[in-house]
This record gives structure tokens, C-alpha cells and sequence, in this order.
């Protein structure tokens, strides 16, 4: 009877293991399949145009609601997500070295970049143009991995919040002086005196959270 209990046990350990594999599986398929769907409707949608004019089908206003309203989402999205890299990327960099750390880290942003493209244009899609496109246009590749850098060297030895408060300061500024002078083809866009108090305000704010 014992024998007989081991082996029930042993087939039932053999079988679940694959039935978790597959749901495992399943539900990264059903994950990818959704980011799909979502960038092929984003793109129908903002490339909705009638064959005479090259304004879209959907109602202006609507559209532009829409569209500032995922800008929002993304924008506190990449907010909350950077603040978790600040602190894991300084813990990674002390365990395994910072630039081994950022190494690691780049390959896995690859990887994952790698197939959500594959599954959204279900293969390289316009990727090959980025080969053509002007050479200053690489630079975001560059300030990628120098922000990646900064925050794996700057946040054991000066804190989270510090690293973060310097950070956003620091963009908030540059945002300000792209968007002034229409720097790298973007609209011109004035620094209001609310938004120039604004950046004042945080940058007093970066200064003091070097304070302990």
C-alpha cells in the first residue's frame, strides 16, 4: 500500500508540474497578445484617415481626450516605475558591481523590447529604419544608459530620494529649455512664470533632500 501511495504521488507531482508550466504559459501568451492589441488599436486610431483628408475619422476633441488621457497614465506609470529602478538598480549595483549591474539590466530591457515588437507587428517591423533616421535621433539609446549609470552609482551613496529628487529636477529643467526653444524638432512651447516657479521649487527641493 505504501509503494502504491508513492507512485500516486509521484504521478500527480509529474502531472501538475506541466498543467503550472502550461498556465504559466498561457497566461504570458494572453499578457502578450493583450500589448498587441492594444499597440495595433492605438496605432488604427491615430492612423484613421479617409482617403481625402488627412484629418482622422473620430471626433477631435474625443481623440484628444483620449490620447492626453493615456499620456497622463503613462507619464505617473513611468514616474512610479522609476522610482522602483532607483532603488533596485542601487541595491543591484552594490551586490554585483555598477556597471556589470547596468550591463544586466540593458540586456533584459532588450529582451523584453525584443518581444514585445515581435508580438505587437508580429516581426521587426519599421525597425530597420531606425538605420536610416538622422544619428542625433540614437541619443535616446545614450541618455538611456547614462540615467541607468547615474542611478546605480548615485543612489547607495546619496539615498533614494535624493537620486530621485536630483533626477526629476534635472529633467524638469531640460524639459523647459526643449520645450522653449523647440530643441530636437518639438514644438516651441514658452515657460510660463507658474512653471518657471514650478522648477524653482523643485530644484530647492532636490537641494534639501541632500539634507539628513
Amino acid at each position: 500500500m505504501r509503494r502504491l501511495t508513492h507512485r500516486r504521488a509521484d504521478h500527480l507531482a509529474v502531472a501538475e508540474r506541466p498543467a503550472r508550466d502550461a498556465a504559466a504559459d498561457l497566461g504570458m501568451l494572453g499578457v502578450l497578445l493583450r500589448v498587441r492589441r492594444l499597440v495595433v488599436q492605438y496605432d488604427h486610431s491615430d492612423h484613421a484617415r479617409t482617403p481625402f483628408t488627412s484629418k482622422s475619422t473620430e471626433p477631435n476633441g474625443a481623440r484628444e481626450r483620449g490620447v492626453s488621457s493615456a499620456a497622463v497614465a503613462l507619464a505617473v506609470l513611468a514616474g512610479l516605475a522609476g522610482s522602483v529602478q532607483v532603488a533596485v538598480m542601487g541595491r543591484f549595483g552594490d551586490r554585483i558591481g555598477v556597471v556589470e549591474a547596468l550591463t544586466f539590466a540593458t540586456a533584459i530591457q532588450l529582451l523584453l523590447s525584443l518581444t514585445i515588437l515581435l508580438v505587437a507587428r508580429s516581426g521587426v517591423g519599421g525597425l530597420g529604419g531606425a538605420f536610416r533616421a538622422p544619428a542625433w535621433m540614437w541619443l535616446g539609446g545614450v541618455m538611456g544608459l547614462t540615467v541607468v549609470f547615474a542611478i546605480t552609482f548615485a543612489q547607495p551613496r546619496i539615498g533614494a530620494s535624493a537620486t530621485i529628487g536630483i533626477l526629476i529636477a534635472g529633467q524638469l529643467v531640460m524639459g523647459a529649455l526643449i520645450d522653449k526653444f523647440g530643441l530636437f524638432g518639438v514644438d516651441p512651447i514658452a515657460i510660463s512664470t507658474p512653471r518657471a516657479i514650478g522648477i524653482v521649487l523643485l530644484g530647492i527641493g532636490a537641494g534639501l533632500s541632500l539634507v539628513r
